[in-house]
């Protein structure tokens, strides 16, 4: 894994192993892809990997975050970061063009125009859609070439989220800042929904009030756009994320320190007098 990747999800172990209440932490890493697999994957897919997805993929062919919390004496799953080994990175089928009628339906009529301030992703080529992850309760997570050409390469590419009910929202620029946002959301259940209009459902923000309360009030300001910025998307990618992510621990060392300091000196003035 990467140096910057590896701190920003031990980082995320260690915050949620020091929340009360939180079980079963784990974080699975599958071994590096080659460069061979890499180039593999690019010559039958037809287009070029997005550098830092590459880079992600020969560093750890794939991983898993999952954390639980005790509720009312129950293990409810509460948290997910998954992303998919460059072998389950499969292109999503495409619709055929030409006629569709109420007797023959296909994805062809659930394409959308553009919401006047970025295009959709579209079922058709030469839109090419690759699921990174799946999440029962939210939909795909998407790798997504709009117009993909040999002379383009990965220079389109960019991550959305494909809904439950097959509508398209923008996430990120780039794969880099779709981790990050996975991290400081905590890999929480639905938080690609806290990015869009839909917005979380009433359970889970009252998860999200409960341990980013902070992150869940810039989501709903920026939720209140179509779409989630480039901007934020860049302050996103500037965050120093360990300092976000503060253990528990370091808090509770630091405090103890203080209490220590704090005793002895009543004892030196109380020696004094």
């Amino acid at each position: 894994m990467q140096g910057s990747d590896q701190q920003l999800l031990s980082g995320l172990v260690e915050f949620l192993e020091g929340k009360p209440g939180v079980r079963g932490v784990k974080l699975t890493v599958n071994k590096p892809a080659t460069s061979g697999e890499i180039a593999v994957w690019e010559e039958s897919h037809h287009c070029q990997l997005p550098e830092d997805l590459g880079q992600f993929y020969l560093t750890n062919d794939g991983l898993t975050l999952h954390w639980n919390y005790l509720y009312n004496d129950t293990i409810v799953q509460l948290g997910r970061i998954n992303i998919k080994s460059l072998s389950g990175l499969k292109q999503l089928g495409v619709a055929q063009s030409g006629h569709t009628s109420w007797t023959h339906p296909s994805l062809l009529d659930l394409e959308e125009d553009s919401d006047g301030s970025r295009q959709r992703p579209s079922f058709t080529q030469p839109c090419r859609v690759f699921p990174l992850d799946y999440c029962p309760s939210c939909g795909h997570t998407c790798l997504v070439y709009m117009h993909n050409t040999a002379s383009q390469a990965a220079a389109v590419s960019s991550i959305w989220l494909l809904d439950l009910s097959l509508k398209w929202y923008y996430l990120s620029s780039s794969f880099s800042v779709y981790l990050r946002l996975a991290v400081v959301h905590l890999g929480l259940l639905q938080w690609p929904y806290a990015l869009t209009p839909n917005r979380l459902s009433p359970q889970y923000q009252r998860w999200f009030h409960m341990f980013i309360p902070k992150r869940l009030a810039v989501d709903m300001d920026q939720s209140a756009a179509p779409q989630l910025s480039d901007a934020a998307s860049s302050f996103v990618t500037s965050l120093d994320i360990s300092k976000l992510l503060q253990t528990r621990a370091s808090k509770d060392r630091r405090s103890s320190k203080e209490s220590k300091q704090s005793q002895s000196s009543v004892k030196k003035v109380s020696s004094s007098r």
